[in-house]
């Protein structure tokens, strides 16, 4: 019976001083050694993991000594003492001592200079006791076959018959191997946020899972095959995908940030970006969303930023997105999508109207996160260039307003009420045809408030021959203004196209979609919207025509036309305005905003963005005139720099 030893004990590190482990000299011995040395005195391995459940802790002989650790890394200890390095070994559970606040302010935002100075990181996935150790061996040898799918797989929009696990020489979904595969692209390592930087700074990365060692380009793209995956191989050969789920994340940026940090660019620029790249990655304390990213700077660049360990979440907020707003340009594009992550709801209560709560991000329950300018809504590029003016305001000293400089269009005078959110509706063939029967109502509402005609009776063959009949100064909003404001004039996107047509079957369809929707006994589900466009294209390619080139009114055809056209349509509607309201300004002009604008709010376009901007006029505590930032907007006819042809006068805006 071995006996009981006292609690593990540290010592204080002095300046420049790090803690290392060195493990158990022969099999038999269990007692690894923590060792105390200067950062730059002796090479050492480092470990990245995930720390799991803290509940659930495990005993752990150092020094002689007993120390708690969680079950996680417990596992790994074995695995590490026996890895393919004789260096010692620098853990952050053990190396800093947790239950000092005083040495872990001071050792964790210097923790990149560990893995900087790491001979070879090591990246723990688990141990795969759970599974026979032969099916583990023959799932880790299909990880380079699974990953290389992953172009072709991304090539098609939807499910492909065609694409069977047989087909790619992968076992049948029913295998035990899939449970693995599954286990290690989705492992929670890869949403952490601390392990962007541990391996974005690391020299040479080694993946470990149980024995077995995964190359990093390997998992790195099977990492991005979960999604594609369940979209285009489910159910392929007649079951479905196991586990695999579809999910919103940044995993597959831990991959990209290691080749994004050899680009020479300047270092605030660089932490503006990385912003972008790792907002939902996960981590436990709110203070971390700033400082798991702050190793991308060097120790002199962080002195500028002014951070402290004892700030408050607000204070430390506030403070860091006010350093990068004023040491980065506007015209970066990454500039505008920081402001615009400020409007997303939730946020904790003292952060000013242009500050994001970084903790509150990376919750789905957040609000949504959808961007005018983000380029992977588009595709590609943001097709939107609404202010072609390069002046800029300067940014003061004072760390809770920033300035920015533009001009009022007008002022927001109607509101209309939000279209229905396919999220609540039940997935099911009765749900989606009440859906559409909510949204034909809806949109009819908001036809006969902006075009000022109820119903519109009969649909012109020219959408600009109707025009707003109301006051002469008023914009005249034309049919063809009004579509195409309802999916944000976003008529192509890559092979996607989107018409007036489009809209025509649409709005015609939505009263009589139930009916068709029974004859054609379509079973809705979340696949629906994502395969119409492409059955769509592939229907006008094989429908027999009319004698001039048109489908009959009457025939089963048109009746698939019309189908097809009206699902696609409303997905071009709902992506564009989910999180959106429309709203007419006391001029007329029509857009669409956050859901949060008000009446009274203004319409600007801010110099150097690409989109249109809703503030909200607020008094200051000073009496100073200031605003409050509400998000992005669009704005029919105000995307393309004309705003430089009207009479508006440039002004400063003082943003708190």
């Amino acid at each position: 019976m071995s006996q009981p030893r006292a609690p593990f004990r540290y010592t204080p590190l002095k300046q420049g001083q790090i803690r290392l482990l060195q493990p158990p000299t022969n099999a038999d011995d269990v007692s690894w050694s923590l060792i105390t040395v200067s950062l730059h005195e002796r090479d050492f391995d480092a470990l990245s993991y995930t720390w799991g459940d803290q509940s659930c802790r495990c005993s752990f002989i150092c020094n002689d000594q007993e120390f708690l650790i969680s079950q996680n890394l417990k596992s790994a200890l074995p695995y590490l003492a026996t890895r393919d390095s004789f260096l010692p070994i620098w853990i952050d559970a053990v190396c800093i001592n947790q239950s000092d606040e005083a040495e872990k302010y001071a050792q964790i935002p210097r923790m990149h200079n560990v893995y900087r100075r790491a001979v070879q990181v090591w990246v723990w996935l688990g141990d795969g006791q759970a599974y026979n150790p032969e099916v583990v061996h023959e799932a880790i040898s299909l990880l380079p076959l699974i990953g290389g799918l992953r172009d072709e797989l991304s090539m098609h929009s939807t499910f492909k018959p065609g694409i069977t696990p047989h087909s790619k020489g992968l076992p049948s979904f029913a295998s035990p191997c899939w449970r693995i595969i599954h286990e290690l692209s989705m492992n929670p390592w890869l949403s952490r946020l601390w392990v962007v930087q541990e391996v974005a700074l690391a020299r040479r990365v080694r993946i470990l899972y149980g024995t077995n060692e995964i190359s990093w380009e390997v998992l790195g793209t099977v990492s991005q095959c979960p999604s594609l995956i369940a979209s285009r191989m489910a159910k392929a050969d007649g079951q479905k995908a196991p586990l695999f789920e579809i999910r919103a994340d940044n995993r597959h940026n831990l991959f990209y940030v290691r080749e994004y940090m050899e680009n020479q660019i300047h270092w605030t620029e660089r932490l503006l970006h990385m912003v972008q790249l790792v907002y939902r990655n996960l981590c436990s304390d709110p203070r971390d969303r700033i400082f798991g990213i702050l190793g991308f700077a060097a120790e002199h660049e962080l002195d500028q930023m002014g951070l402290r360990s004892d700030m408050t979440i607000v204070k430390l907020y506030t403070t860091f997105t006010h350093f990068l707003l004023k040491n980065n340009s506007p015209t970066n594009k990454d500039w505008w999508r920081l402001l615009e992550k400020a409007t997303f709801v939730r946020k904790r209560p003292g952060l000013p109207s242009w500050c994001p709560d970084y903790y509150s991000l990376a919750d789905p329950a957040a609000g949504p996160h959808i961007e005018l300018e983000d380029p992977f809504t588009w595709g590609g590029s943001c097709p939107y260039h609404a202010s072609i003016n390069t002046d800029v305001a300067e940014q003061g000293e004072n760390p809770n307003v920033i300035f920015l400089l533009g001009k009022i269009l007008d002022t927001i005078s109607a509101v209309y009420p939000q279209h229905p959110d396919i999220t609540i509706y039940h997935c099911s063939a009765e749900g989606y045809k009440q859906l559409m029967f909510d949204l034909g109502i809806w949109e009819r509402r908001i036809a006969e408030g902006v075009l000022g005609q109820p119903g519109l009776g009969k649909l012109p063959t020219y959408p600009s021959t109707v025009a707003n009949p109301c006051d002469p100064e008023m914009i005249k909003v034309t049919l063809d203004d009004y579509w195409r404001t309802l999916v944000g004039n976003r008529t192509e996107r890559g092979a996607h196209r989107c018409s007036y047509q489009d809209f025509c079957h649409f709005r015609l369809a939505t009263d009589r979609l139930a009916a068709l929707m029974n004859k054609w006994d379509i079973n809705f589900d979340h696949a629906l919207l994502m395969s119409a466009n492409q059955a769509l294209h592939s229907f006008m390619a094989e429908c027999a025509f009319g004698a001039e080139g048109v489908l009959e009114p009457d025939g089963e055809a048109y009746e698939t036309l019309e189908l097809l056209t009206t699902i696609t349509f409303h997905a071009d509607l709902n992506s564009f305005l989910y999180g959106r309201r429309l709203f007419s300004t006391s001029k007329g002009w029509f857009g669409a905003g956050p859901d949060t604008i008000q009446l009274t709010d203004l319409v600007c376009i801010l110099n150097c963005s690409k989109v249109a901007h809703i503030l909200r006029q607020v008094g200051g505590s000073d009496g100073t005139l200031s605003y409050r930032f509400i998000g992005s907007a669009y704005v029919h006819g105000m995307m393309e720099g004309q705003i430089e042809g009207l009479a508006r006068e440039e002004q400063i805006f003082r943003i708190i």
